[in-house]
């Protein structure tokens, strides 16, 4: 017997936002060896040597002078963060001691690993480098090394989502192209932030200084457009790594995804966001109390959830891109 119109439309209605969660957690779990690539990575971040920058960063930002040609209520805006950063370097070592192979969590731009070492103090011996080109060496091999180990890790949890469990030698076909993107993905992000919300963000300051109440209603239309486009662009990531596709194709599936699927999306993103940055303190309050069996405990709950909603993303965006597309086919 035929089904109606309505009973068809049900039976290829993508899951619910709880659904998709359990259902990447259905995935993990099937491919729980996946994990090894995420502890390994944090285990290498908390024992491995602790590389610094030592006085370097404190010396630079000492000796830094904002740019020629800036008027000054920009200048004073400049001149205080770059103070604030100075007391920030002189409370808990800040910079100074920073671990430089933190930066293979990639942290910040959320393209990186499942991390719970990075937010955590390094154990292994300390390192300083003192000079801007060791420094930048090793940074910059941190981040495309992280970006390398994420790309396959978060290239073969695409793969189980797409076909039930990750294969690796027939991944190895696909992941040169997926770590480009992921590079060019950071390159895109780091010159939206650099070359657009840097300097929108000192504007504002700059606003604040002279006329507060007009500096209030801009930073709040900011932080409007800032949960939009996080909000819209929230599955990138899952859209570059479950369909295969170039950065900015990623923006556009996203996009599209979201546009079709507003609230669901919202919810999504709450309830990402809430766990992702709620759960962590709990493995924090272990670590503090437990020590090393805590610290242990916190890097394997901590990378298995944060794995499981990464899975969890790409299954609520998997349905919907899919749903999308049947229902294009429909109207051609």
């Amino acid at each position: 017997m035929n089904r109606t119109a309505p009973e068809a439309r049900a039976a290829t209605q993508p899951a619910g936002v709880i659904d998709s969660l359990q259902a990447g957690f259905n995935t993990l779990n099937r491919n729980v060896w996946l994990l090894i690539l995420p502890i390994a990575v944090d285990l290498i971040i908390w024992l491995g040597p602790q590389i610094s920058v030592g006085m370097l960063a404190d010396r630079l930002l000492a000796n830094a002078t904002p740019p020629p040609g800036v008027d000054t209520a920009v200048t004073r805006s400049i001149d205080e963060l770059r103070r604030s950063a100075l007391q920030d370097l002189s409370q808990d070592g800040g910079l100074t001691q920073y671990d430089l192979l933190k930066l293979l969590a990639v942290p910040v731009t959320g393209l990186g690993l499942p991390s719970f070492a990075a937010a955590r103090p390094s154990e292994g011996t300390p390192i300083a480098v003192d000079s801007i080109e060791a420094a930048t060496a090793v940074a910059l091999a941190s981040i495309l090394v992280g970006l390398c180990v994420a790309a396959l890790f978060y290239g073969l949890l695409a793969q189980a989502v797409r076909e039930g469990r990750a294969i690796p030698h027939r991944f190895m076909l696909d992941f040169a192209a997926i770590w480009i993107w992921l590079i060019a993905l950071m390159a895109l992000i780091l010159g939206v932030g650099l070359g657009v919300l840097l300097p929108l963000v000192l504007v504002v300051a700059a606003v604040v200084g002279v006329a507060p109440g007009i500096g209030g209603v801009f930073a709040s239309v900011g932080l409007a457009i800032a949960i939009w486009a996080v909000v819209y662009l929230f599955f990138t990531t899952s859209a570059l790594f479950v369909s295969r596709v170039p950065p900015l194709t990623a923006v556009q599936r996203s996009m599209d995804v979201v546009r079709h699927n507003f609230w669901s999306a919202l919810f999504f993103t709450a309830a990402f966001a809430l766990i992702s940055t709620g759960l962590p303190m709990v493995w924090h309050v272990l670590a503090n109390a437990l020590r090393t069996p805590g610290t242990i405990l916190g890097i394997v709950g901590n990378d298995y959830i944060l794995a499981g909603l990464a899975a969890g993303s790409m299954e609520f965006y998997k349905e919907r891109a899919a749903a999308l597309r049947a229902a294009q086919s429909n109207h051609r």
